[in-house]
């Protein structure tokens, strides 16, 4: 950013293209255009010819425009770097197409947030701040965030635009020292949270994959049920719960990719966990699986407790803290069971695997005194259900059986194989896939 005869300027670096210098204030007058907006939406996916790009205005938002408005739409997106011609092949012949280029939402984003920290004029900085908004709300999707869970907070989601972002409760005192446009700043209402400034933990981004670290927190960080050694980084993967501090005053994370990436990585999950079914592996490498990847079990899922102890010898595989503060109690079978005879009965193994997760419901909804020593008072006969995951590929006959028996259990606890919680984070991933209009993720 510069000025210029008492303009302010912004300069545009391109990849293999001299820079270009535009004037701020043009700069935010093209970017400000709804209709530009929609187009940089339309051909995120995939370039698009100006005809193309036409059609879908109108098919898409209802906004009808020729060819000729189109192209001088597409003129100042080429202008400022947003968008780069590409030729393409129509019926044997070369035609012109549009694509978005890399990186250049977000570098328009930051570039944006960093012009807002200068010493504008009210008029061009409100400009500013509507813009950058504008191109956030639109097309968020090019962003991992956070979502905050519970509290004051609660469902407030915080992009992260830069590499680098600090987790903290908000500082008025000391507001030169970290940035409200990046920061995960919360409201002070969250006690056991540090400030911001001093941050309680960071969330980075190195070589495209996204880490967290505890930093100058007091009280604890945990990834799920992993406790974080300070200023030692963890991978974050989609859908991961982070937790700062405990109880109350301390506040939960939800960590999302941006959809498309977020569903790239939910297939490479998926093809992880077919591969561990058709190699046939242990019981082990499955616990350790769901330990890592909770969502497989249920998608609600905001607290997992591996292996927590229930009172005597109870102790379930997994204890599942959903959003809704309902819990469930989780045993994992072999995968190799079987679970009806030759004469169709129950085998004797699904029968003990059955009455163990009886067994941890009875315990659990009597010991009291022992769940709230273990920070489970939460647990009721009203809010706690049990899980049975055992077994793999069943016949037809036997999935009926299944399917009657799961429904006279149901009000108590729910059977599923393994091959069934692959089916149904496959359901889950076609469903995401089909509400996005992507059908291929890999090109």
């Amino acid at each position: 950013m510069a000025g210029a005869k008492g303009k302010e300027t912004i300069i545009i670096k391109r990849k293999n293209a001299p820079d270009t210098t535009v004037d701020l204030a043009k700069y935010l007058s093209i970017l400000r255009s709804p209709v530009r907006l929609k187009i940089l939406e339309l051909i995120e996916p995939e370039p698009l010819e100006a005809e193309a790009i036409a059609s879908s205005l109108c098919e898409k938002y209802g906004i009808t425009t020729t060819r000729e408005n189109t192209m001088n739409h597409v003129r100042k997106l080429l202008m400022v770097g947003m968008l780069m011609k590409q030729t393409g092949q129509r019926d044997d012949r070369p035609v012109a197409k549009y694509a978005l280029v890399p990186g250049s939402i977000e570098i328009a984003i930051r570039t944006l947030s960093k012009v807002m920290k200068l010493d504008l004029k009210l008029e061009l900085s409100n400009m500013v701040a509507e813009v950058r908004e504008g191109i956030s709300e639109k097309l968020s999707e090019s962003f991992a965030f956070v979502r905050v869970l519970g509290g004051v907070d609660d469902g407030r989601k915080f992009l992260l635009r830069e590499d680098e972002a600090r987790i903290g409760r908000t500082d008025p005192e000391n507001k030169e020292k970290y940035d409200p446009q990046n920061d995960v700043v919360l409201s002070d209402e969250y006690r056991a949270v540090s400030r911001v400034w001093k941050p309680h933990a960071k969330l980075i981004l190195e070589d495209g994959h996204w880490s967290i670290e505890h930093c100058e927190g007091v009280n604890e960080t945990h990834l799920w049920d992993k406790k974080l050694d300070k200023y030692k980084k963890e991978r974050l993967r989609d859908g991961d719960m982070v937790s700062l501090a405990e109880g109350g005053k301390g506040v939960r994370l939800v960590f999302l990719l941006p959809k498309s990436k977020g569903m790239v990585e939910y297939q490479d999950r998926i093809d992880e966990y077919r591969a561990l079914l058709n190699r046939e592996a242990e019981e082990p490498e499955f616990q350790a699986f769901f330990e890592r990847n909770p969502v497989f079990l249920n998608p609600h899922v905001a607290q997992v407790f591996p292996k927590k102890p229930l009172g005597g010898e109870k102790i379930p595989d997994f204890v599942l803290a959903l959003n809704d503060k309902h819990y469930i109690l989780v045993e994992i079978e072999k995968p190799s069971v079987r679970l009806y005879n030759k004469m169709g009965d129950p085998t004797a193994e699904l029968t003990h695997a059955e009455e163990q997760v009886r067994g941890y419901l009875r315990w659990a909804l009597e010991d009291k005194e022992y769940l709230r020593k273990r920070g489970l008072e939460d647990l009721t006969a009203h809010n706690t259900t049990g899980l049975l995951v055992v077994g793999s590929d069943l016949t037809k006959e036997e999935r009926q059986k299944l399917d009657t028996h799961d429904n006279a259990v149901r009000g108590m606890f729910t059977i599923k194989t393994f091959s069934d919680v692959l089916v149904e984070n496959e359901g889950i991933l076609k469903n995401v896939r089909g509400k996005s209009g992507i059908s291929q993720l890999r090109v």
